[in-house]
């Protein structure tokens, strides 16, 4: 018959056994108790653990509906994606901050762009400093710190900041790059720009110019607590990072001949 197929079947794979545990000792306890072979004491305690085991069934297949659930939804992102062409957010940007310390050990091109750049600096100038020393080439690019520029990041910055706060904020940028570039014995070069608009897009460009090179892309205009990130890089046989137009000109993406620049040099 069908159904002993069946509990053969899932006996052999293990499938139902709590449920086929019940039914027998439902069975058991209802003959016993029917010929007054087993004492009511005894069948209420069966009957307290089966209930048990029914329980610990009832969790047991709950998780498996939600796996099932997440499974479900996988693959119906999946679907949607390969056939109507829906990009997800996750392909493409970065669950985490990138280690970009260990990147830049090793760096000879190192191009920074954001609206302060101070915590940046702080937090990586140990690094800058021993790429200089090593003869890499640094180019920082800021906003400017007039009234203009600072009242335009208060209006698309997140909370309610205030222009004093930018100011107080750029200073500190300048002068670290200041004296990181009059240190001495440094081979490499250190240039900072000052743009006159607050950038809506955190560039950290690390050797752009090589077949290895890699675009981080910060989207700082985001209204969130974090900062989204996506990662580019050049695709094989390409000349370009893909995904960028070419980001470089030849007079910032080349590394200097002869003797190295060691003089801060502001551009406006």
């Amino acid at each position: 018959m069908r159904w002993l197929r069946r509990l053969g079947q899932d006996l052999v794979e293990g499938r139902n056994l709590e449920a086929y545990l019940t039914i027998v000792i439902a069975l058991t306890l209802g003959l016993l108790g029917a010929f007054s072979i087993i004492q009511a004491q005894v069948v209420i305690a069966v009957i307290l653990a089966t209930l048990g085991l029914l329980a610990l069934s009832t969790i047991n297949s709950r998780g498996q509906i939600g796996g099932l659930h997440a499974q479900i939804a996988a693959l119906s992102a999946l679907v949607e994606q390969k056939v109507l062409g829906r990009a997800r957010a996750d392909d493409f940007f970065l669950a985490g901050k990138p280690d970009y310390e260990a990147k830049f050990q090793s760096a000879d091109s190192i191009y920074i762009v954001g609206c302060t750049l101070s915590r940046t600096v702080r937090e990586y100038l140990g690094a800058f400093e021993a790429r200089l020393r090593e003869g890499a080439q640094l180019r920082f690019a800021v906003m400017d710190s007039t009234d203009v520029v600072t009242e335009q990041a208060t209006l698309r910055s997140f909370g309610d900041p205030t222009p004093s706060l930018y100011h107080n904020r750029i200073k500190p940028t300048v002068d670290l790059l200041c004296i990181l570039a009059s240190l001495p014995e440094l081979t490499g070069s250190i240039e900072l720009r000052m743009l006159p608009f607050p950038p809506a897009f955190g560039l950290v460009l690390i050797d752009p110019d090589q077949a290895d090179g890699t675009i981080y892309v910060e989207i700082s205009s985001h209204r969130t607590l974090a900062q989204p990130r996506l990662r580019t890089r050049r695709s094989p046989g390409q000349q370009v990072v893909s995904g960028l137009p070419p980001p470089v000109p030849d007079s910032v993406g080349q590394r200097p001949r002869g003797k190295a620049k060691r003089r801060l040099r502001p551009h406006r």
